[in-house]
Formats: structure tokens, C-alpha cells, sequence
């Protein structure tokens, strides 16, 4: 039995969020007028069913007016008390008030979960793009990471430390891409689409990031280092994956060209390090791997 009562209960509150204000409000009118025709139909069978100042109300087009009228004051509910039901009508007038509040406590429920939408609306985007700017931010932090390694290794011989710094590295780029990946394509339709310069800006971000990354591998590649471990090979396919599907999400969307020439970008250094994570793959083999 507790458990009928609350799958009607739950039923009852899916009504009311898909009710809409324009619909209660019809509801209402159109309750307002039929006790109006009711009241008035008692009349017509009684001319002393309802008095009005204690005179029996008109059954012409004028007694119906004042039906109509306190129709609406007994719905609202809020009688100024010169109409005065009698028998069978007030157990009518009873009814029109309980259905008055019900639809009163509809109409405060449905906006008051209107204004809390609004507000976790709101919230919701303030939070999504801050998701967006701390990624951002983490990769400008990453860019920096890979131009120290771009000018730290040329004077420094690459060890097991470095190559561990490396990992790091790209572990970190991996995360932020499946992070903006899972934002960008939308993997949940809750989730918001991200406007067309947050968009914009995020590749630009990749970009630049990608650019570091392809340098510091290319100075590897310079100084003929043995830096392809299971463990790099592993997480640079992992990135060039991410940033493949971060690019064909928006193959047949129509965006902007400012960000069409950032996605391009982004294909071009995905093609460049996909190259250089496959040279040289019988190096690769011989390679001891420095990360244990």
C-alpha cells in the first residue's frame, strides 16, 4: 500500500512539472465557470438556492454574471460574503474551495520549482565554464612543463628522472583531452553545447599545447634518445585517439571558421604526432624501459 501510494504521488509530480502556467490557468478558468453554471442551474430549479444581500439572485443573464462572480471569489478563495449558499449549494462551494487551493498550491509549487530551475540553471553554467577555464588553465600550466623539458634537455642527459617527468606529462595531457572530451562532445544531453568562443579558445589551448609536446619529441628525435617506452608509446595513443574524436565530433557540425581553422590545426599536429609516436618502431623494440 506505501509503496502504490508513492508511485501515485511521483506520478502526481510529473504531472505538475510537465504542467505548464498557461495550462493551470485554463484549468482554473474553466473551473470558475462551471460552478458558475452550476450555481446558476440551482437557481433556476430554486430562486432561493442562493441569496444575493439576502434577496434572491436574478435568473437572467445578470444572476449568471453574479455566479460568475462568486464562482471566482469562492475560488480564489476569498468570499466578501454578500452571496450566501444554501443547501446543497455550499456543499458545491466546499468543493470549489478545496480545488481552489489545490490549483493555488500547484501554481506556488510550479513557480517556485520554476525559480529553482532558473538557479540551478544558473549554477550549472557558471560550473561548466569554469570546467572549461580550469582546462585551460591546466594546459597553459602543461605548455610550460614541456618548454622547460625543450630547454632542459639540451644540456642535460635524458635518465630514467626525466623520462618519468615525461610520463607525467603526458598522463596529464591525456586526462585534460578525455576531460574536454567529455564536456565538448557531450556524452550526456544534460549536458550544455559550449558556445562557439569558449570552443574556439579550448583548441587554441590544445593547440599550443600540441606544439610543445611535438617540439620537446622532436628534440628527443635531434639528440637520437630512445625515449619510446611501452609506457609513452601507450599514453601518446591515447592522447592522438581523444584528439581524433575531439575532431570528427565537429566534422559535419557547422561551427564558425575561426573555429573550423582551430580544429584543422589541431588535425594537422594530431597527423605529426602520430608520425613521430611510429618512427622508428624497431627502436622501439630494443628500447629498456626506462619506467619501471
Amino acid at each position: 500500500m506505501p509503496d502504490l501510494l508513492d508511485k501515485q504521488l511521483h506520478r502526481f509530480a510529473q504531472l505538475i512539472e510537465q504542467t505548464t502556467f498557461r495550462k493551470i490557468f485554463f484549468f482554473w478558468l474553466c473551473m470558475v465557470f462551471t460552478f458558475a453554471g452550476i450555481y446558476f442551474t440551482f437557481i433556476l430549479i430554486n430562486d432561493q438556492a442562493i441569496l444575493y444581500r439576502n434577496e434572491p439572485v436574478s435568473r437572467s443573464i445578470k444572476g449568471f454574471f453574479d455566479m460568475l462572480y462568486f464562482s471566482f471569489m469562492t475560488s480564489a478563495p476569498s468570499g466578501y460574503g454578500d452571496i450566501i449558499p444554501l443547501g446543497w449549494v455550499r456543499m458545491f462551494a466546499i468543493l470549489e474551495v478545496v480545488c481552489g487551493f489545490i490549483i493555488l498550491g500547484i501554481f506556488i509549487s510550479k513557480l517556485v520549482s520554476t525559480k529553482q530551475d532558473l538557479i540551478i540553471e544558473e549554477l550549472y553554467n557558471i560550473s561548466f565554464d569554469e570546467k572549461i577555464n580550469k582546462i585551460r588553465s591546466a594546459l597553459y600550466l602543461l605548455r610550460g612543463d614541456f618548454r622547460r623539458m625543450n630547454e632542459k634537455w639540451i644540456i642535460e642527459t635524458y635518465n630514467a628522472g626525466n623520462a618519468k617527468t615525461f610520463w607525467v606529462s603526458l598522463t596529464t595531457l591525456d586526462t585534460l583531452l578525455s576531460d574536454s572530451q567529455r564536456l565538448v562532445c557531450r556524452q550526456h544531453q544534460h549536458l550544455k553545447e559550449i558556445d562557439p568562443l569558449r570552443l574556439e579558445l579550448l583548441f587554441n589551448s590544445i593547440d599550443m599545447t600540441l606544439n610543445k609536446l611535438i617540439a620537446v619529441v622532436e628534440k628527443l628525435e635531434s639528440k637520437n634518445i630512445s625515449w619510446r617506452t611501452k609506457a609513452s608509446t601507450d599514453r601518446l595513443e591515447s592522447i592522438i585517439h581523444r584528439l581524433k574524436e575531439l575532431t570528427e565530433h565537429y566534422h559535419l557540425r557547422s561551427i564558425n571558421a575561426q573555429t573550423q581553422e582551430k580544429i584543422a590545426i589541431t588535425k594537422e599536429l594530431m597527423e605529426r604526432l602520430s608520425a613521430l609516436r611510429s618512427t622508428s618502431q624497431t627502436e622501439k623494440l630494443g628500447t629498456t624501459n626506462l619506467i619501471s
